[in-house]
């Protein structure tokens, strides 16, 4: 504003004066330049830290967990052997060759990320390691199998033999437990420097802030002394007008513009304080946004080989509950009737769904994200379902394997609204990391049940009766409760396959498996053993209630196949066996069934007969 005005013609004005808002525009330069360079020693720090020392810190805390498994396989195998070498049993034998299996894997994990910090001492502990596999492993093999043999051992040979391996794997451990230490070490270096980074990035920003403050207070005092100087020279020229003394005055010396002071101080501070939020609410976003992508990081993680469905599905919801802090519900596909099922929930008791009903395909939120395949966004009206309505707001993100939907993530509860754009788009990155780990493991669980199962009764098969009953077996032993097996073979089952064919005879084992699943008690199981035999596990029976419970099924079945509207009579002969007086073990038990069968078989057919009775 030019000071000869229209206001005041009358007034000189010095031309050197300085005017108010080049001094307010010298303090506002140096207050942004100040922010600005604090700022970038933040970011600096932040990008430092994210491309340099976190790096540093992971691949050190890797190789450190790297080499200890690699140990941990290593000292499976060297037990094992030693145990095998001098014992001669297979089960040490397996204790061996399991580790063994995955030692390559663990030794180019380990030559990886351990190389890579220390590749001297990675090479020592390989080298060691190897030696001791090539020159002791093979002659505790052959020892071993010697022993199993039963061929005679030679005690002096063999504690030379027991002799070198320790040596051997001293050697080894004596170069693990160097890497090992060495990798400690690095990765208390890495935190180190980690911390002295920040205390050096953050005492710059602290003297940065004291030259600013000082710089500001010396700038305010300099606009101190331009008002007074400016409010002095216009008092002194009132005095004088007031006086009547209306000759000129000299060229007044101060500010130009007494009036835009406030202004100009106001606007300063405006700027400064918006640009402070700013900063603050980007370091919150950042700061959300790191939290929630490693959440997405952690599950990948964490879920990483696992074909457990159960586990992975709570694992997921455990997640994007983390990432939202709302209610979450994971809802898996069928495949069959078109409608969702809850898998998990976050607010209910160890993530049980099993209240939620089904929700149809194409319903709500959930119905239409899986129909979709497309994220559906807030709906605040009551979310109609395949049963009832349900009050609240949703976002619903479906899980999707190359173009199919396999289940859908739902957030729900009061809170939805204030959701951001970029937290929905976390959780879709969660959802196409979940939907490939889901897919996995519903893959595993479906190969392991048919592999499971017989394709002709549906009935569990000889592969799960021997899982089953070992596990049995061993509940029972530890517990000393009474386990009983019936073994159920079809009397002339060939006469009848002869005369009827093969599709009757299937029909009629068909019929047999329904007939026994139905008629046993709750906690026993029916198995198919091979062709037109079956097994019977009872649980908690000794050999007198398993004699009864068999009798009682072979009338059924003697009166079943008797009725009119069966095309021919079948009988089915049974024997009886049960722990601990017919056999330490599952086989043993079979085995004592399987000869109580041929007794009743010689004996007339269509009866029981126990393993006693031999």
């Amino acid at each position: 504003m030019d000071p000869s005005n229209e206001h005041e013609p009358h007034r000189v004005v010095d031309a050197s004066a300085t005017s108010l808002l080049t001094i307010l525009g010298r303090w506002r330069l140096l207050t942004v330049v100040g922010m600005a360079a604090i700022a970038a020693s933040l970011v600096a720090l932040l990008v430092t830290h994210e491309r340099t020392y976190e790096p540093a810190l992971r691949m050190a805390i890797e190789a450190s967990r790297s080499v200890r498994e690699t140990h941990e396989a290593i000292l499976d195998q060297e037990t094992g052997l030693r145990a095998y070498l001098v014992t001669g049993e297979e089960d040490f034998l397996r204790v061996y060759q399991r580790s063994a299996n995955r030692l390559d894997e663990l030794n180019a994990r380990a030559e990886e990320v351990a190389g890579e910090v220390d590749p001297s001492r990675t090479l020592s502990m390989r080298l060691s390691q190897q030696a001791w596999i090539d020159a002791w492993v093979p002659a505790a093999l052959e020892q071993g199998r010697a022993v199993a043999a039963g061929d005679p051992v030679d005690g002096v040979a063999l504690e030379r033999l027991l002799q070198r391996g320790r040596e051997l794997f001293d050697r080894y451990r004596v170069a693990q437990v160097d890497l090992q230490e060495a990798l400690t070490r690095n990765r208390t270096d890495a935190m180190a420097d980690q911390t002295r980074a920040i205390t050096r990035t953050a005492g710059f920003a602290l003297v940065l802030a004291v030259v600013l403050a000082v710089a500001s207070a010396w700038r305010g005092a300099h606009l101190r002394r331009s008002v007074k100087a400016g409010l002095s020279g216009v008092l002194a020229h009132l005095d004088r007008i007031r006086s009547g003394n209306l000759d000129p005055v000299e060229p007044l010396r101060g500010p130009l513009e007494l009036a835009l002071i406030d202004a100009g101080i106001g606007a300063t501070a405006q700027e400064l304080r918006a640009a402070g939020e700013q900063l603050e609410a980007q370091a919150d976003r950042l700061m959300t946004q790191n939290h929630q992508l490693g959440q997405v990081l952690g599950l990948a993680r964490e879920v990483a080989g696992s074909l457990n469905l159960g586990y992975v599905v709570r694992g997921v919801c455990s997640a994007a509950h983390a990432i939202v802090s709302e209610q979450v519900v994971v809802w898996l596909r069928s495949d069959d009737d078109g409608h969702l099922y809850a898998a998990s929930d976050s607010e209910a008791e160890n993530m049980d769904a099993s209240g939620h009903e089904p929700i149809e395909l194409g319903a709500g939120n959930v119905g239409r994200a899986a129909r979709f395949g497309r994220t559906q966004g807030l709906v605040t009206s009551s979310l109609v379902d395949g049963s009832g309505a349900r009050d609240g707001a949703s976002i619903a993100v479906p899980m999707v394997v190359g173009a199919e939907v396999i289940g859908v993530l739902e957030v729900c509860g009061d809170r939805v609204a204030t959701i951001a754009m970029d937290t929905v788009q976390v959780l879709e990155a969660l959802a196409v990391q979940a939907a490939t780990a889901i897919g996995a493991a519903r893959v595993h669980e479906h190969t392991e049940l048919l592999a499971m199962t017989d394709a002709l009764t549906h009935l569990p098969n000889r592969r799960r009766l021997e899982v089953d009953l070992a596990q049995e077996v061993a509940v029972s032993t530890r517990h000393s409760r009474p386990l009983a097996v019936a073994m159920i073979d079809v009397d002339h089952f060939k006469a009848y396959n002869d005369a009827l064919g093969h599709p009757a005879a299937d029909v009629a084992l068909q019929d047999l498996a329904r007939l026994l699943m139905a008629n046993v008690r709750t906690g026993d199981t029916v198995y198919r053993y091979g062709g037109e035999e079956l097994v019977v596990v009872m649980r908690e029976t000794d050999i007198q209630g398993a004699a009864h419970h068999a009798e009682r099924l072979c009338r059924l079945v003697e009166h079943h196949f008797a009725a009119p509207d069966q095309p021919r009579a079948l009988t089915v002969s049974v024997g009886v066996a049960a722990l601990p007086d017919h056999g330490p073990g599952g086989d043993a038990l079979v085995a004592a069934a399987d000869a109580a069968l041929y007794i009743a078989k010689r004996t007339g057919r269509n009866r029981i007969a126990t393993a006693g009775d031999a």
